[in-house]
């Protein structure tokens, strides 16, 4: 029972993370010389991911790179088309509904540019991305 006048002590919710954070990627099997990175905007909800020295994404029949970010709780996967740049590098940036703290893992990988569920095709880089302390 509460007693009128006695504290009580309600739990708030950290706040969300802030600041900027880079993840280097690591390459599989199918793409061993590739490299990628992730470059996260805490404070504004961004996501760039870039893929260098990767195989044409039709050595795997598949047509397009794609940028995916797992969640945490759901599993559910979020995406992005990467593009070429003049460079040969893939470049794709997300800017997902969700905070980008339930994100926790990250995939570059070739696919059918109408897929949008999850990645299906030849996973080429990775990234686990830690938790914000």
């Amino acid at each position: 029972r509460l007693v009128p006048g006695q504290q009580i002590c309600i739990p708030v919710p950290a706040p969300p993370p802030t600041g900027k954070r880079c993840i280097v990627m690591m390459p599989t099997d199918l793409a061993p010389n590739g490299d990628g990175v992730l470059f996260l905007d805490y404070g504004t909800n961004v996501v760039l991911g870039t893929a260098s020295n990767v195989p044409d994404p039709m050595v795997f029949n598949q047509e397009v790179y794609k940028l995916w970010l797992r969640e945490e709780n759901t599993n559910n996967w979020v995406v992005t088309t990467m593009f070429r740049s003049p460079q040969d590098t893939w470049v794709g940036r997300l800017v997902p509904a969700q905070t980008l703290s339930v994100f926790t893992a990250a995939v570059i990988s070739a696919e059918q540019a109408a897929n949008m569920q999850r990645p299906v095709g030849s996973r080429v880089l990775t990234a686990t991305i830690p938790p914000v302390s």
